[in-house]
């Protein structure tokens, strides 16, 4: 599959969990670049907005036999089962970067994922044939679309602490993003495989991605 640079930065990785307290100049007026509407003594980070979308099932009589053998109706149909989409991609350091840690260097590019489709033969009248199958195929419906960045409010620095990473590390293995094996041998905080498995968490939820957002903690269960 051949991916499109769409836009590429140097970043600092996903999961940093920075925030801006609304001390910060955060009173909304106009020209404000900080979010709406701030609560004094809350944390706001810009974090990423993927596509939602919705799993939509139909069933069809799919052809099985030989068209050219028997007299039936047959109609192709390129049924589309996930849409197009945009991700955030890894790439490597940046040269130029004065940071001596590596990871602050990172270049993440936003590229283009080509939309997904099966061709179908699809019998319109099953009385012309015993040769089809009725087949649920199930298609990935875009409901709102993402590949934006919007400020949510996230948990303060001075918040995290062990518990809210043990809290976080159930809420993936009680959700499958992470085994309960891998995850006994974890250090304590966030490491690589951590912030893998809460970031695919957050892709396939349709939540904030990169940050410790209040909407990811509470769909995973967490207690802040």
């Amino acid at each position: 599959m051949k991916l499109k640079t769409l836009l590429c930065l140097i970043s600092m990785p996903l999961l940093l969990f920075q925030c801006l307290t609304s001390k910060q100049a955060f009173t909304y007026n106009p020209n404000s670049t900080g979010p709406q509407n701030a609560k004094p003594g809350a944390c706001y980070a810009k974090c990423y907005m993927p596509n939602q979308s919705a799993t939509n099932s139909n069933y069809f009589a799919v052809y099985t036999g030989d068209e050219t053998t028997e007299d039936v109706d047959i109609e192709t149909k390129e049924i589309m089962i996930k849409p197009a989409s945009t991700k955030w991609e890894k790439k490597k350091s940046d040269r130029k970067c004065l940071s001596a840690d590596p990871n602050d260097c990172l270049v993440w590019c936003l590229v283009d994922i080509p939309a997904e489709s099966i061709s179908y033969k699809i019998l319109k009248d099953t009385s012309q044939s015993m040769n089809y199958e009725m087949t649920e195929i199930k298609q990935e419906v875009l409901t709102k679309k993402g590949g934006y960045t919007e400020w949510k409010e996230v948990l303060c620095e001075n918040q995290l602490d062990e518990s809210i990473y043990q809290q976080i590390k159930l809420g993936l293995i009680n959700n499958n993003f992470l085994e309960a094996e891998v995850a006994n041998e974890l250090p304590a905080g966030f490491g690589t495989q951590m912030k893998s498995s809460l970031t695919k968490f957050q892709r396939a939820n349709g939540l904030p991605v990169g940050r410790l957002d209040l909407e990811t903690l509470d769909t995973l269960g967490v207690e802040y």
